[in-house]
């Protein structure tokens, strides 16, 4: 049995896992345009080949992680429609670490903020990290999803291979050198 017997208390786990799959591959494919955005801006006005600093380099890793997490949803989708579960452990992967750095990166924002020592909040900076936290939750129950779906697989395949051993060993005849006369 798994984490969760269902997604949002009423969808099975397999179509839980679909939407799952698909609002990762929405926010990653969102994610992975504001990235290069942030990247193409600076690379207007900087030299980032010469001087890069910590925010391009948190940028560049961040759409590293992204077009990662964007291939990684649409092996998830395969691995759903065929319930091959080995194919849903680079998601897996891929989500925690994705849920790693996007925590990360609005550290980094709010560290930034500090060091510039504003008194005021800045909205953009605040809505980049809220907006990090929320899809970092989402993705933590997303991550939860795929699981218990992993686990779903899991266990009808050990069913599968209980009936079949059990059904194969009814059918086999004992031989008459092993009956007790």
């Amino acid at each position: 049995m798994g984490i969760l017997e269902n997604c949002c208390f009423c969808v099975s786990l397999r179509a839980g896992t679909v939407i799952c799959a698909i609002f990762s591959l929405v926010t990653s494919g969102l994610g992975l345009g504001w990235g290069i955005y942030q990247l193409y801006q600076a690379a207007l006005h900087e030299d980032l080949l010469i001087s890069p600093s910590y925010i391009h380099i948190g940028y560049c890793v961040a759409v590293s992680l992204w077009m990662f997490h964007v291939f990684t949803c649409i092996v998830l989708l395969a691995s759903v429609c065929r319930s091959i579960r080995v194919l849903m452990i680079p998601y897996v992967i891929a989500i925690i670490v994705l849920i790693i750095a996007q925590f990360a990166l609005g550290s980094l924002h709010l560290y930034i903020q500090i060091l510039e020592g504003t008194d005021s909040v800045e909205l953009i900076p605040f809505i980049v990290v809220t907006t990090l936290l929320a899809v970092s939750i989402l993705d933590i129950y997303c991550l939860l999803v795929v699981i218990s779906r992993w686990q779903d697989i899991r266990d009808d395949e050990v069913a599968y291979d209980r009936e079949r051993a059990f059904s194969t060993h009814e059918l086999v005849p004992s031989s008459p050198s092993h009956r007790n006369y």
